[in-house]
């Protein structure tokens, strides 16, 4: 009989899965260790072995495998666990090395004291499995350097002074020098594609333009400091103003680091770039510099560099939008010309820049591809500096003031520039030019105004600012469906439902047809959603936005949005014609479909709206007070006949030179039953129905 090879599956497969749950297989699962020594990683199926180090003292460490082992090894520190995002590179680090000597690696580490980490041993992509490794942790003790924060040569990580402080104007005072590596940016180039199904936190932090399959150009970016000081940044926190943390991953971002950019051929600047905040640390001291800064405390030391690899979250430009043609890719570091934490400037910020230029194609299946342009001349701004950020105002006015949205002309956008956006919209009257077209794509919507208004309830902010125009962009994920809730013929309304189960809406745009609109009134409740939808009297248009971005709650049903009151019946059906635009809560252009948008008009109703007069009535059924809305093609007395069950007339009012307006009727003597209202002038007459309960 032949003894079956299940059980031993079985315990094999037990044996791996019990491996992961092995002190050292996870963070969350770590060695712990107690001090500084030399330490051998365990023979595990996996590539990695995690410790876990609460620094009893705080100090400059060395982390080092350079001499105790033989295959290519990796060494990480991380400050976290819960959360953490980890890769075969720097991802999520606070400090990193590979090939520190030869394929041996090495980490000059600052820790704070009484502060938890945790150490990755691994290797390049699986050269030790089956191997253990050996490694080595020092403490170096005190930091030596200049601790006076008047040198110019000052260390702020010192914890004693070496006497080497130099003061101005001794000729050794220079400044950090931080330029980018070109041929980082150029050996690196390759397609890739990102595929955004929700909300994504790259969306929000301006490095995607759109959702869905996305085509990105990635690229490594390497800054070195060639200067003779530290870049020094310093430990993120709210008092240090070169620090933010307003953005969706809700982790410090150093502001001012990197600026990613694209251009044509003729040095416009094409809308897609974006600033990219950075965990600055010394990933690379090829210059030779002592690596000291990582994530908790930020910086470049001169002779040291910072590297995001090419496989980095964000280290692309987005090109799925994109004309294919002759490009410049653009890497600026410190773009905004700030000077570090101690006040220490740049030497020059003449080589902040570095650049590559490419060939953009699409095959016939729409698959991108480049080809990098072998003479790439510098790229000059319209004032001729060479990788200058001036750049034409949508007046055509070289480094110009004009501002895209002004439409009050007062230099900022407000509010009522929001305002008077839509205002534009519903009568016709908005300039149709570069300077109120919000997004850059030739069309003027709700979309424009909603975007204005999104800058000034939430912006500027320093990275990936919403005022930062012509940019918007369109989720093709969030589909917001419009469709005929209701017709009342009798009434002269229909109300037009909402359905939008992905996202809230903070504004729309619609069109209708077959009717003339005398008034719109808002379904959606005024707790949720308090808003006065826009229109023009006998047209056929109607905008909702919230300027105080009260939002429509997500409806998996159609739910009411508003109710259109016509003055005049034009066909024989009336129909939501056409979506012009939906904004949901991200600021983002829905996609929008229109369901069950016709409704045939009954000829009794086509009959009756032939006449020269109009009259709508509500609330109905009421009980004292209605509202007559009266519609007239010109200036006219009107007579209003109150009629009971028998035709008697049971009141009358009269109102003088009436053209459009809206007056209120006291029924209250009226005792309750079915009565019916007339509308007369000279020139017609209209009668509805009233049920007083």
């Amino acid at each position: 009989m032949k003894r079956s090879l299940l059980p031993i599956f079985s315990l094999l497969f037990i044996l791996s899965n019990n491996a992961w749950a092995q002190p050292g297989t996870s963070c969350s699962t770590p060695i712990v260790i107690t001090g500084t020594g030399t330490y051998t990683t365990p023979i595990t199926p996996v590539n990695d072995t995690w410790y876990e180090f609460v620094a009893d003292t705080g100090g400059l460490y060395t982390f080092t495998t350079c001499g105790l082992s033989t295959c290519d090894t990796k060494i990480y520190i991380y400050d976290h666990c819960t959360g953490l995002v980890w890769g075969e590179d720097n991802q999520g680090t606070i400090q990193y090395n590979d090939d520190y000597c030869a394929y041996q690696s090495q980490l000059n580490v600052i820790l704070v004291q009484d502060s938890t980490y945790w150490i990755r041993i691994g290797d390049y992509y699986s050269a030790c499995v089956g191997n253990p490794i050996t490694w080595n942790m020092i403490n170096n003790g005190f930091i030596m350097g200049c601790t006076d924060p008047a040198a110019c040569n000052y260390n702020p990580n010192a914890t004693t002074n070496d006497g080497s402080c130099i003061y101005f104007p001794d000729t050794n005072c220079t400044g950090p020098d931080l330029t980018v590596v070109e041929s980082a940016i150029t050996s690196s180039l390759y397609f890739d594609q990102e595929n955004i199904l929700a909300t994504d936190c790259r969306i929000e932090e301006g490095c995607l333009n759109g959702y869905g399959l996305r085509d990105v150009l990635r690229f490594t970016t390497h800054i070195k400091n060639i200067g003779a000081q530290d870049y020094y940044i310093g430990v993120p926190s709210a008092s240090n103003p070169q620090f933010s943390n307003t953005n969706c991953h809700g982790h410090w971002h150093y502001e001012g680091y990197a600026f990613y950019a694209l251009y044509d051929d003729l040095g416009n600047e094409i809308p897609i770039g974006y600033k990219n905040g950075f965990c600055v640390l010394d990933l690379e001291c090829g210059g030779g510099g002592t690596a000291q800064y990582g994530c908790g405390n930020m910086g470049i030391s001169h002779g040291c560099g910072d590297i995001y690899s090419a496989g980095l979250d964000c280290q692309f430009v987005d090109l799925t939008d994109v004309d294919t043609g002759f490009y410049q890719l653009v890497v600026r570091v410190n773009w905004d010309h700030s000077p570090d934490f101690l006040g220490h400037v740049e030497e020059t910020y003449a080589n902040n820049a570095a650049h590559a230029c490419i060939h953009f194609t699409r095959d016939g299946l729409g698959n991108p591809n480049f080809a990098l342009v072998p003479t790439c001349p510098i790229i000059y701004d319209c004032l001729g500096v060479p990788f200058g950020t001036a750049q034409l105002d949508c007046e055509g006015n070289c480094d110009g003031t004009a501002l895209r949205g002004d439409i009050n002309d007062d230099t900022t956008l407000t509010q009522p520039d929001a305002m008077l956006y839509v205002d534009g919209l519903i009568d016709n009257t908005l300039s149709e030019v570069l300077c109120t077209d919000m997004d850059g794509d030739a069309e003027w919507t709700v979309f424009d105004a909603a975007l204005i208004n999104n800058c000034t309830e939430n912006g500027p902010l320093p990275l990936n600012d919403p005022c930062d125009f012509p940019f918007g962009i369109s989720n093709e994920l969030d589909t917001v469906t419009l469709s005929i809730l209701n017709v009342d013929f009798w009434n002269h309304y229909m109300d037009v439902a909402i359905k939008n189960p992905s996202y809230k809406t903070v504004a729309y745009q619609f069109e209708i047809s077959g009717m003339a609109i005398q008034s719109v009134t808002n379904l959606v409740s005024p707790l949720e959603y308090n808003v006065t939808p826009d229109y023009a009297l006998n047209g056929t248009e109607v905008i909702g936005i919230s300027y105080q971005q009260m939002l429509i709650n997500t409806n998996a049903v159609p739910d009411g949005l508003c109710r259109i009151y016509w003055s005049a019946i034009t066909d024989s059906v009336i129909c939501i014609s056409n979506i012009v635009d939906i904004v949901n809560e991200n600021y983002e252009a829905s996609v929008g479909v229109i369901a069950n948008g016709c409704a045939v008009v009954p000829p009794i109703a086509v009959e009756e709206n032939s006449s020269t007069v109009a009259m709508n009535i509500f609330p109905n059924p009421a009980t004292d007070v209605v509202n007559i809305m009266m519609g007239l093609m010109q200036h006219e007395d009107v007579n209003l006949f109150v009629t009971d069950g028998l035709g008697r007339i049971v009141q009358t009012s009269l109102f003088k030179n009436v053209f459009n307006q809206t007056v209120q009727l006291d029924l209250s003597t009226l005792s309750r039953g079915i009565y019916n209202i007339t509308l007369q002038t000279n020139t017609g007459k209209v009668t509805k129905r009233i049920i007083l309960n």
